[in-house]
């Protein structure tokens, strides 16, 4: 536990020494005074108003932290919508996306309880949920899911089996991961369409050495265990819809987006996201 506190500190100390680098002032616990000092470029119209209604307390708090993985995200994808070319976006294997929303709120059938995706991008045929972490891998995190699952009486017969499972895992968020899991299926089942394709994608941060520690090669096993006793038997509840579970790794990512042809807007977009966040612990 110890080792892991000290990672983390490390990550917060990397990213504090590159807001000094260009001159972002911040406070003592690591919060940017401005917000749009922490972003690549700053929240505006429809995309502010999605995180104004968000149940996250991102625009007060989270998103302030220069290790913030709320910023981490926007700074991934918001360029692609302000350029117009969600069309171009790539995840994994999807893509040719027309919409996207930061902040996705989504029902999980249970009482009262609503998953909040990071965002969602969907086209005629796919939709994407994406949860993305930085430096939450090395942190503490609940390992069930709230008494509030066991009703309905059904959603809580189908998650007994799966609640066995979710405490199992240290590093990986598996309780949060279920509950975006349950969101994107009730979607799918709301929607009624057998021709769509619902995928939930976990987008994770490492350092540039990961595999020099151990707590981020058994965060990469808890992924690979995570979709064959969780994923594996969510998706094959009888008459549920499916929803794929897709992992990534930021550099994995961005390493998709790296191509001959990209613009001008993309090389700069890039060289930011490769610069604050691509570094060795």
């Amino acid at each position: 536990m110890k080792h892991k506190s000290e990672l983390f500190e490390k990550i917060k100390e990397h990213q504090q020494a590159w807001a000094r680098k260009f001159n972002v002032h911040f406070d003592n616990k690591g919060y940017v005074i401005n917000l749009d000092d922490n972003l690549y470029q700053p929240l505006k119209g429809e995309v502010l108003e999605q995180f104004k209604a968000g149940d996250g307390n991102e625009l007060r708090c989270k998103m302030r932290a220069l290790h913030s993985s709320s910023a981490l995200a926007v700074n991934s994808f918001l360029p692609w919508l302000y350029n117009s070319a969600l069309s171009f976006l790539s995840l994994d294997r999807f893509h040719g996306f027309q919409n996207i929303i930061f902040e996705a709120k989504l029902n999980t059938g249970a009482s009262n309880r609503r998953a909040n995706l990071d965002l969602l991008c969907w086209n005629d045929n796919t939709y994407v949920g994406i949860e993305s972490k930085f430096g939450e891998i090395l942190g503490s995190k609940k390992k069930d899911l709230s008494d509030k699952y066991a009703k309905p009486r059904a959603l809580d017969s189908l998650l007994k089996p799966i609640r066995k499972e979710i405490v199992k895992f240290e590093y990986l968020d598996a309780a949060q991961l279920v509950k975006h899991f349950l969101g994107l299926r009730n979607m799918a089942e709301e929607k009624n369409s057998k021709g769509l394709k619902f995928v939930l994608m976990y987008l994770f941060w490492e350092p540039e050495n990961w595999r020099r520690f151990e707590e981020y090669k058994e965060h990469r096993n808890e992924i690979k265990q995570f979709r064959r006793d969780v994923i594996a038997k969510l998706n094959a509840q009888k008459g549920k819809q499916k929803v794929q579970f897709v992992s990534k790794g930021c550099f994995e990512l961005w390493k998709d987006w790296q191509k001959p042809t990209q613009k001008k807007w993309q090389k700069k977009h890039m060289k930011y996201l490769l610069d604050r966040y691509c570094f060795k612990l």
